[in-house]
């Protein structure tokens, strides 16, 4: 039980503290005149008064080789005594991380155990006159009680204030003789030090995540009886805290001893608390016609709209509408181009962070949420006279630098991520007829190489582009039905 070897050197500490608060003093020798002519300064030692004492009377004429020179001073430590009236609850942990681990661990130990130290200090004189000056540089600072205060006691780095009582104050006259012997007057002064005895340190893994189930009703036939709450420290990739989870670094990368706040999510029965978030498109209503092309300005639903890259004319029109369990994202074309003879369109939506009030979605930080995903499906195709459909599964995202403010473009692979390609798509294909109408799942991988964009930033918007048609002779329609988008934690 008791075998195991630490130690925090704090008595050492209280000894070493005691004795510096007296290594300084000095007294001032007048001259007849009244004047300050000598400043001696009075050495101080750590040993037991009754060693001067024999020393003293060994030597009183002090005319061997070796002799003592007074005034001098010494102290020690003459006994320690358990505090009741200062013990804490014993399961009270102090908690920090030492410098030689890592941050997956904390420290800890108990309350520690308090103790009185006493302290005896003893001044040597051989006159009054000394005896007064000496005593008069301590008692001011003990009314009777004084704090010294210690910094990073232990491994965890405790700061301990020490107060210091001056119980009693004693003089002493002391020859024996005539009075042509030497005279030894002595100052004892008793002092108590309320000092404190920690146990050893000991390290644990850090809790960064807790998960709480609330159950509001014990009937299981009711679909969402619990919720969960999530809590993890914050802290921004700067160091400074904050409550949201979306906004932090990795917990893993917060210190136990740096500023950080708790961030509280919660999640309905049957969500993740990897997920950050999912669209759904199964509610509501909405079909507006949009015109192709940037300059004229695009509608959305929830919060998301079309977009087109090409800086031609009007020539057609897209619509959003939900249909059951997904948002159909609707393209024709019913005109060619300026040239005359293209009618090609891509497929891509668009959604920023707080566009419209009633649909946020807050700014994350990208190295949290790693995974994206969509599913979707092509439902009808009309074309009059060919073309190629060439998949294209884009991913582009802005972010929170004002210098990247509004810039989609993907020079240099930045911010512009391909997926795979699904299994049931070919690169090219001749005919839209020949595509398959199953549902097909995508993911980005934000995890892998060449993701460092995404992961020291804040993402403030996102874009998905899925399909190029490209060089139809003719007006056509293409109905694309995304069943859902969800940003998450990359878990593997």
């Amino acid at each position: 039980m008791l075998a195991e070897v630490f130690s925090h050197g704090l008595i050492r500490d209280y000894v070493v503290a005691f004795g510096t608060l007296f290594n300084n003093i000095k007294i001032n020798r007048r001259a007849t005149s009244g004047e300050d002519a000598d400043t001696i300064a009075i050495p101080l030692s750590y040993a037991p008064q009754q060693r001067y004492i024999e020393r003293l009377n060994q030597d009183p004429n002090l005319d061997r080789p070796v002799a003592i020179s007074l005034p001098r001073m010494s102290f020690e430590m003459v006994s320690m005594n358990y505090a009741p009236d200062r013990k804490l609850n014993t399961m009270q942990r102090y908690y920090g991380r030492r410098q030689d681990t890592a941050n997956t661990q904390l420290a800890s130990t108990y309350s520690p155990v308090p103790y009185d130290f006493n302290f005896q200090l003893s001044v040597y004189i051989s006159n009054i006159e000394d005896g007064t000056h000496i005593i008069e540089q301590i008692l001011p600072y003990f009314t009777p009680e004084f704090t010294v205060s210690l910094k990073s006691v232990t491994e965890l780095g405790l700061n301990m204030d020490l107060p210091m009582i001056l119980n009693s104050v004693n003089m002493e006259d002391s020859y024996e003789g005539g009075f042509d012997e030497r005279r030894i007057i002595i100052w004892t002064l008793d002092f108590t030090m309320k000092g404190q005895l920690f146990g050893p340190v000991s390290n644990s893994g850090l809790i960064n995540k807790i998960k709480i189930n609330l159950r509001p009703t014990m009937n299981a036939a009711v679909a969402n009886n619990y919720e969960q709450i999530y809590i993890t420290p914050g802290q921004f990739a700067n160091g400074l805290a904050t409550n949201k989870a979306a906004l932090s670094v990795d917990p893993l990368l917060i210190s136990a001893n740096s500023d950080y706040g708790i961030s509280e999510q919660l999640f309905n029965v049957g969500e993740s608390a990897d997920v950050f978030k999912i669209w759904e498109f199964n509610e509501g209503q909405h079909s507006q016609l949009v015109s192709f092309g940037p300059a004229i300005g695009n509608t959305s639903y929830g919060g998301w709209e079309t977009f087109e890259t090409e800086t031609t004319a009007a020539n057609g029109e897209v619509t959003l509408l939900p249909t059951g369990s997904s948002l159909r994202h609707t393209i024709k074309k019913t005109a060619s181009d300026s040239a005359g003879d293209n009618y090609s369109q891509n497929a891509q939506i668009q959604i920023y962070a707080n566009t419209v009030p009633d649909y946020l979605f807050e700014p994350f930080y990208g190295k949290n949420y790693q995974n994206i995903s969509m599913r979707f499906k092509i439902k009808d195709r009309v074309d009059s006279s060919g073309g190629n459909f060439t998949w294209r599964g884009n991913f582009y995202w802005l972010t929170s630098d004002s210098a990247e403010k509004d810039i989609w473009n993907d020079s240099g692979g930045v911010r512009h991520v391909d997926t795979v390609q699904p299994s049931d798509y070919t690169i090219s294909s001749s005919s839209f007829n020949t595509l398959s109408e199953e549902w097909q799942t995508i993911n980005w991988d934000m995890k892998g190489a060449n993701k460092d964009q995404w992961n020291e930033r804040i993402i403030t918007a996102l874009r998905f582009e899925l399909f190029l048609a490209a060089d139809p002779n003719g007006p056509m329609t293409i109905d694309t039905d995304i069943d859902y988008i969800k940003i998450s934690a990359n878990t593997q």
